[in-house]
């Protein structure tokens, strides 16, 4: 994938990470493999799924490219192919709960907490500032 977000081969690539991203079983089973490396069985337990729902879950994000295999005799272990989509999924978490909590849109929160981690200070009287305890503007 060449990064040019112009490119319809790399906007493809992107959207099929994100389709594989779309369910909730297959989110659970990405954050069960954050730590390292594990077999189906202890993803499972991690994940608080059925065996063959995680074997599922685990082929399609392997087809996305998103989790690698090893073999080890009989056994198989995976492994999250780039820790990277981990941290994106943190950063959709951090942003919808700060939206949540200051009350107000994820697309103003994504502006508030930037993804390079500085926290961006609302515009003086906007609504965001308000709720975030900034000053009030009198009329």
């Amino acid at each position: 994938m060449d990064g040019d977000l112009r490119s319809p081969r790399t906007l493809e690539r992107i959207a099929l990470v994100f389709r594989a991203l779309g369910d909730p079983g297959r989110l659970k089973v990405l954050c069960a493999l954050g730590p390292g490396e594990m077999s189906v069985g202890a993803v499972a337990a991690l994940a608080l799924l059925p065996q063959a729902s995680v074997s599922r879950h685990l082929r399609a994000l392997r087809e996305a490219g998103i989790v690698g295999r090893r073999r080890a005799g009989a056994q198989v272990f995976y492994r999250l192919a780039d820790a990277r989509l981990t941290n994106l999924c943190q950063q959709v978490a951090r942003t919808l709960a700060a939206a949540q909590s200051l009350n107000i849109s994820p697309r103003q929160a994504a502006a508030l907490f930037p993804r390079d981690g500085t926290a961006a200070r609302p515009r003086k009287g906007s609504a965001a500032a308000t709720r975030a305890g900034g000053p009030r503007r009198l009329r």
